[in-house]
């Protein structure tokens, strides 16, 4: 049975329940109604190696592309928060260090190691 039209019938039940809900359950039961009538080509199409795929393509991001952004963007934080005393210097400067290790390295490893194929 489609996930979709479960969640249908629960949203019906629900409405009866409680006046003060009423308006919201009646809003996302529309919404459900909305994606089981315009979705029904893709509510069995996602499975296991679709979710994979999106999961290692925004791990691929985080680490590879984003990585030195999201550094940068902790960084900015960082240099705000400090003068501030929003954050401690000691956490700062481990924060620093770690997300210059997780986030940063990966991508300069990635960066060599093309620089390196179009070499050869």
């Amino acid at each position: 049975m489609n996930p979709l039209v479960i969640t249908l019938q629960y949203r019906l039940l629900a409405i009866y329940q409680k006046r003060q809900r009423m308006l919201r359950e009646c809003i996302s039961m529309i919404v459900a109604c909305a994606l089981v009538g315009a979705m029904p080509m893709t509510a069995y199409a996602a499975d296991y190696s679709t979710a994979t795929g999106i999961l290692k393509a925004f791990l691929q991001w985080l680490f590879f592309d984003g990585g030195p952004y999201i550094w940068m963007a902790i960084s900015a934080v960082l240099v705000v928060g400090v003068p501030k005393g929003w954050v401690q210097m000691k956490t700062a400067v481990i924060t620093i260090i770690t997300c210059f290790v997780f986030f940063c390295i990966p991508a300069i490893v990635r960066y060599m190691s093309q620089q390196a194929a179009a070499s050869l």
